[in-house]
């Protein structure tokens, strides 16, 4: 799987023009094949909340599903991939 996009996302950065919410879902919303996908890292569990809910809702669109790569220097990293 080729990964199209990695973004990391630190809460204490995460104020400005862009909501971390909306960058998450421009990122996914490059996934367009089944051999793609997009990293995340974030280090605030409420973005992945967020996240799921945001599935969810684009759901009708694209199936998708998290991958949970596990703890990196204080960062939650997962990745979303297609389900095809």
């Amino acid at each position: 799987m080729r990964t199209i996009n990695k973004i990391k996302i630190d809460k204490m950065d995460a104020c400005g023009n862009k909501s971390p919410i909306s960058i998450m879902q421009e990122s996914i919303k490059m996934i367009k094949n089944c051999d793609e996908k997009v990293e995340i890292e974030f280090n605030d569990y409420d973005f992945l909340v967020s996240l799921k809910y945001i599935l969810k809702i684009m759901e009708s669109q694209f199936k998708l599903r998290i991958e949970e790569n596990g703890v990196r220097d204080g960062f939650i990293s997962i990745s979303i991939v297609p389900e095809c």
